[in-house]
């Protein structure tokens, strides 16, 4: 097995061959970790960047050649894709870890060999959830109850990862932003079934919680329901939202084609961000002190909504 075998430093080759599938995805997993991590200390290796990204191109381009020649799809599990958890990992190599920022985001840790790291999205939506927790359970109570907030969020993303690696995908990082989170999955060779298990985890954990806390009083309550509104909400049959992705797993299982599933669950994810603006204007009172702020969340939830359904209908529309 590869792991017996002793990797190269940089600028040496590698003694010995990689027989098999599996020696191949270890081999990946250790060298583009190194990299990563000497990326994230600061280290100068640029140039290394440079060939690690025209490797990728050139592989992305074989497979899109391999499949056009057989006369089949070149689609995102045939061509090395990643379109999971609305993150999508044919990035160029240095763009995903550059000095412990990932898209401006910081590193907090590691878990398993995944990269933890928080957006500064999530702090400035912390303060607005402190300030507007803050009149119903005072301002400690209000940090209280955004820091369980969060943490259930992260625990809704452990679930993701937990069976990601259980079907043996490489999971490359676990962000935390401003409505919630991604786990970010790279793997060409997942199922439907897969992808439909790991979609569903998720809410499921936040179900759990909201059940488990939601008979309780003051903080822990308001806890509780909060993870059950996010629950329901999350389960919508619509990308980028966990059910659209479990939806779009069920089609393409049904279907044997997994653009058709993200398509579908793409529009259906931009109808849900209409029907979120409409639900946001019918209930909109003008006589109440906050109908302003709830007008706004709702149109901002619908535009997060929209562009993550574009992007994912896109995404399959420019593969060849």
């Amino acid at each position: 097995m590869l792991m017996a075998k002793r990797l190269p430093s940089l600028g040496q080759k590698f003694a010995g061959s990689i027989e098999s599938s599996s020696d191949r995805f270890f081999a990946e997993e250790i060298l583009e970790d190194s990299v990563d991590e000497r990326a994230a200390n600061g280290d100068r290796i640029g140039w290394l960047w440079e060939a690690v990204d025209r490797a990728e191109a050139e592989q992305q381009r074989t497979r899109q050649e391999i499949a056009r020649a057989a006369g089949g799809e070149c689609n995102a599990h045939l061509c090395g894709g990643a379109i999971l958890h609305g993150m999508d990992d044919r990035r160029p190599l240095r763009h995903r870890y550059r000095g412990g920022v990932t898209n401006g985001a910081m590193r907090m840790g590691r878990i398993g060999g995944t990269d933890v790291v928080m957006s500064p999205s999530m702090l400035i939506m912390g303060i607005a959830l402190v300030a507007l927790f803050a009149p119903m359970f005072q301002v400690r109570g209000a940090l209280l109850l955004v820091v369980g907030l969060y943490a259930s969020v992260f625990l809704h993303e452990l679930a993701h990862f937990g069976a990601a690696r259980a079907f043996g995908l490489r999971v490359s990082a676990i962000t935390l932003h401003l409505l919630g989170g991604e786990t970010s999955i790279r793997s060409a060779h997942r199922s439907p079934q897969q992808e439909f298990v790991i979609a569903v985890v998720g809410p499921l954990v936040s179900l759990a919680i909201g059940l488990g806390l939601r008979s309780s009083g003051g903080v822990l309550g308001a806890l509780g329901w909060i993870n059950l509104v996010l629950a329901v909400f999350n389960l919508l049959p619509g990308l980028p939202l966990d059910g659209g992705r479990a939806a779009s797993a069920a089609i393409w299982k049904i279907s044997g084609n997994e653009a058709l599933g993200i398509l579908v669950a793409g529009w259906l994810g931009r109808l849900i961000a209409v029907g979120v603006v409409a639900l946001g204007i019918v209930r909109a009172d003008v006589g109440h002190p906050g109908w302003s702020f709830d007008l706004a969340l709702s149109v901002f939830v619908a535009w997060v909504l929209w562009e993550g359904a574009g992007h994912a209908i896109a995404q399959v529309r420019r593969t060849p």
